[in-house]
């Protein structure tokens, strides 16, 4: 079971994810060090034991909105959408299957709010 602690530091990590992103240049080795920790955060969010819907709304939301509070509109989207990619691209299961996409499991996303 997860803990609010878990899930606020899990957003933290995420969003220092993406400000290194960022900060580094948006360029295709920070892009491929981003996809590759974000990779990582997913695995390590399915094992806290949430539900898909637990994480869309726990985690990914919350990270969405932060990401638009920080960097504003335009940039901020930008950055989400990469982010949501990054982390679709690669889920695993609490039984450690691979999945094709969470996205397909979770319903609607950020960006269908």
């Amino acid at each position: 079971m997860y803990t609010e602690r878990q899930v606020r530091e899990t957003i933290a990590l995420c969003l220092d994810i993406m400000g290194r992103y960022y900060n580094a240049g948006q360029n295709p080795r920070s892009y491929t060090m981003m996809v590759a920790e974000t990779q990582v955060m997913a695995g390590g969010v399915m094992e806290l034991g949430l539900r898909f819907e637990e994480i869309d709304a726990q985690i990914l939301r919350p990270v969405g909105s932060k990401l638009l509070d920080r960097f504003g509109h335009e940039l901020g989207s930008r950055l989400c959408a990469e982010f949501l990619k990054a982390f679709d691209d690669l889920s695993i299961t609490p039984s450690g299957m691979l999945e094709q996409s969470f996205v397909t499991h979770r319903g609607r996303g950020l960006r269908n709010s």
